[in-house]
């Protein structure tokens, strides 16, 4: 279990309240990663949602009707959640997600968390505010590797 005091220093739970802080903590688990370790693969039922600590992940698609050909979507640092579909229906994987270097991730586990924002719909609308800002970082980042594809002498 992680403690209250872990959590709060991570901007993404800093508008929890310690009860809330504390029911997290008890559904958190802090995970290791070495380089080149596939979290999941698009398409995959969402059942996770990672929090990088520190370190790289690297976000890619398939190209539909060539399975072997990967587009390189998005390349996210500590502090971007990933996996967000373990919040977001219908709770499958968009893209694969792999580490790009050593990471030390937060893990927890969508389902719970759904279910707990039932009963606290107040924690579920910070969450959901923290995912929509991680979101547009995400889609900023798409854009830029988009314009590098495109011109990759573009300075940015």
């Amino acid at each position: 279990m992680l403690s209250i005091k872990q959590l709060y220093a991570e901007s993404f739970f800093a508008d929890l309240d310690e009860a809330q802080l504390n029911i997290i903590a008890h559904l958190t688990t802090e995970k290791h990663f070495e380089p080149n370790v596939t979290l999941f693969q698009e398409g995959d039922a969402a059942d996770k949602l990672y929090l990088p600590l520190q370190g790289h992940v690297d976000l890619y698609f398939n190209i539909k009707g060539q399975p072997k050909q990967r587009v390189l979507a998005g390349e996210l640092n500590a502090g971007i959640p990933v996996g967000i579909s373990a919040l977001i229906e219908p709770h499958h994987y968009q893209m694969t997600a792999r580490t790009a270097t050593r990471c030390v991730m937060l893990e927890l586990d969508g389902a719970l968390l759904r279910a707990l924002f039932e009963l606290d719909p107040a924690m579920g609308y910070v969450f959901m505010r923290e995912i929509a800002k991680a979101s547009l970082t995400r889609l900023h980042l798409a854009r830029v590797q988009l314009a590098r594809e495109i011109e990759p002498d573009l300075v940015i």
